[in-house]
C-alpha cells in the first residue's frame, strides 16, 4: 500500500492547518500531526501510530481539496 504513495511523497500539506479536518482520522493521529505539523507524506509516514489508512484519508482529502479549488 505505501508503493502507491511514493508519487505523492513530496506534495506540501501546508493547506492542512487542522488534521481534525480530515474525515476518519483518530483523535490520537490528528493530536499528533497537529502537534509535529509535517508538510509532505513522506514525513507523515515516518510518524509513530499514523497507519496507512491514515496516509490514504489524508491523500483522500488533499485530492478533495484540490478539486474543490478548481
Amino acid at each position: 500500500a505505501h508503493t502507491k504513495l511514493q508519487k505523492y511523497k513530496k506534495i506540501n500539506l501546508f493547506f492542512i492547518t487542522d488534521y481534525k479536518k480530515v474525515p476518519g482520522l483518530s483523535v490520537e493521529v490528528c493530536e499528533k500531526l497537529n502537534k509535529i505539523r509535517p508538510y509532505n507524506f513522506e514525513q507523515i509516514s515516518k510518524i509513530s501510530g499514523v497507519t496507512t489508512v491514515s496516509l490514504f484519508l489524508i491523500l483522500f482529502y488533499w485530492k478533495n481539496f484540490l478539486h474543490e479549488k478548481k
